[in-house]
């Protein structure tokens, strides 16, 4: 069953669970949720970690007893080898059994509900580690292996450049291919709380998105959730992230109750007013009054989640692509956001490599040979980089709506990520634009929205993930805060639109169709056709469409034989 090729994916594909035939009750046992290591807040790893498990979850419906099972633990690329090497085990105790739908935590004694504890400190490896599950002693040579997670796999020595060790490590039950990485590709540190009160209070955990959720994928399985130790990890399911409306929520207020986060959480703020929190003042959103911002104001990354899942958002957002001043010959300053769906991203939110924005850029940032930003899902990725070379500077702005897929290196040509639209935003004044991304997990169908236009792909089904926004500024320009653009959002609003009868924001001949149906529910007969017609071709949101072109020959046709239908009948 274990596979020995690893194929070349995955940014954030946290590892390969193992799903053993229905004749053994091993498949039922999945590492469900892993801390492996703690740090204070924006610092270092703290002296003791207080919080490292492993949390097994038993998804059958009947109890499997795991008496002798173990838990291997893998380092990759340390000093003790170029490959990775055995660490440390720890062995289940006899009489061990799982029952159906329930949890078992091995870990820190302190850790809530633990059920095996092992004690204090630093537990298990740190970074670029994989964790497996043996069904017996792998040392005898009669166990299988049953589950397997890599952490941090965009560390030291990649997978894709894999031993046979490490591969008949991580591999397990994925479908053969060239290249293909494992494990998690971000950074997954458990961080503590901070230091004020804006702070979540919230330390997470790499997780499965729902309790013995198994695709054999981790990219599509984990993200960053609360930490929960010995209880469910599911969040509620919504079709749609709605964005909060703040007009009301006082500025400088954080959002709690729609959102957690790694270091800070999104933050009402009043556009026109420049503050800690609001690097320069910009004009209010079409939606007009307050508006989102989601960064950490301190420096670095930061990344914040919905505290739902979702399939869908839309929302106003204000992109900046003016360029940043980097008057220091050969280097370069950038920054970067992404809004994202059906998936998650690493904590730190690594600098993002979108199309080989910085590939051979001087100076911080450039150079990038591998990217540790832990995005998944489909998303807009926003990236900006202004490069001096001997003195003379030049910007490059850009976004690109992207299948994340299961993750991977952002960097690489050509990357894990695939870009299924690249909009050059060079040269272009700031300003507040639609942004979108609408999924359907049956069909993988993605609709991406930015103003006017739309786009359609199709990805794999069945995603799960929230709605997420990261963002990561070079660090010198956090100092010079009047530079930034982090993500400011709002919440969009669908202006009324004359003749627009099924809501889309655009007047067409699918809302003929709407009125020729039911013509009393749209404005009356004549009345309904006369106030679509007069309409045909506008766009609505608020937002300028510029010149609307003329009504293209098949909508005119696909009308004409609809009224010529209609007429028919009347006579």
């Amino acid at each position: 069953m274990i596979k020995t090729t690893i194929r070349k994916i995955a940014f954030v594909m946290a590892g390969a669970a193992v799903w053993i035939a229905s004749s053994s009750a091993h498949g039922q046992i999945v590492i469900n949720e892993i801390v492996e290591d703690e740090q204070d807040f924006e610092s270092t790893d703290i002296t003791s970690d207080t919080r490292d498990f492993i949390e097994l979850y038993n998804a059958g419906n009947a109890g499997v007893d795991v008496s002798g099972w173990q838990l291997n633990y893998y380092q990759l690329g340390t000093a003790a080898g170029n490959g990775s090497y055995f660490a440390t085990a720890d062995t289940l105790d006899p009489g061990t059994v799982i029952a159906p739908h329930t949890y078992y935590v091995i870990g820190d004694s302190s850790v809530p509900h633990v059920n095996k504890a092992l004690g204090t400190g630093n537990l298990f490896p740190q970074a670029n580690a994989i964790f497996e599950l043996w069904n017996g002693d792998r040392q005898g040579g009669t166990a299988t292996i049953v589950d397997a997670v890599g952490i941090d796999t965009f560390r030291g020595a990649e997978l894709s450049n894999a031993s046979q060790a490490q591969v008949d490590q991580i591999a397990a039950g994925k479908t053969a291919g060239a290249g293909l990485r494992g494990g998690w590709w971000g950074q997954v540190e458990s961080n503590d709380n901070g230091p004020d009160a804006s702070y979540p209070n919230l330390p997470m955990s790499i997780a499965r998105y729902k309790d013995g959720l198994d695709h054999n994928n981790s990219g599509r399985d984990f993200g960053m959730l609360p930490a929960t130790p010995g209880t469910s990890n599911n969040l509620p399911q919504v079709t749609t992230h709605v964005v909060p409306d703040v007009n009301a929520t006082a500025v400088d207020s954080v959002l709690r109750s729609d959102y957690y986060g790694s270091f800070k959480l999104p933050r009402v703020i009043d556009p026109t007013v420049a503050t800690v929190y609001n690097p320069k003042a910009i004009p209010v959103s079409p939606q007009g009054g307050r508006a989102i911002v989601a960064w950490d104001e301190t420096g670095g990354g930061n990344a914040d989640y919905s505290n739902k899942y979702a399939n869908e958002f839309k929302l106003y957002a204000y992109i900046d692509p003016t360029p940043l001043n980097v008057p220091t010959a050969n280097t370069n300053q950038n920054e970067a956001t992404i809004y994202g769906i059906a998936g998650t991203t690493d904590l730190f939110f690594g600098t993002p490599n979108v199309n080989g924005i910085l590939t051979g850029q001087p100076g911080p940032g450039g150079n990038l040979t591998s990217s540790s930003n832990g995005s998944t899902g489909v998303g807009w990725a926003i990236q900006r980089v202004t490069i001096n070379t001997a003195g003379t500077q030049s910007t490059h702005s850009q976004l690109a709506l992207v299948d994340f897929k299961s993750g991977g290196d952002s960097a690489t040509n050509p990357s894990d990520w695939a870009v299924q639209q690249l909009i050059d935003l060079s040269g272009l004044a700031a300003g507040w634009h639609i942004l979108g991304v609408k999924y359907d997990p049956a069909t993988g169908a993605v609709i991406g929205t930015y103003d006017n236009q739309t786009f359609n792909f199709t990805t794999t089904t069945d995603l799960v993930g929230n709605f997420y926004v990261g963002y990561r500024e070079a660090r010198a320009l956090s100092g010079s805060p009047n530079l930034l653009r982090p993500p400011t959002y709002d919440l969009f609003v669908q202006t009324a639109l004359a003749g627009d009868y099924n809501g889309d924001g655009k007047v067409n001949a699918a809302d003929y169709v709407m009125w020729r149906k039911n013509p009393a529910n749209f404005g009356g007969d004549p009345a309904g056709y006369i106030t679509w017609r007069n309409n045909l071709g506008s766009l609505g949101s608020g937002l300028s469409a510029g010149t609307v072109p003329e009504p293209c020959g098949t909508i005119l046709a696909f009308v004409g034989i609809a009224i010529g239908a209609t007429t028919r009948r009347k006579r």
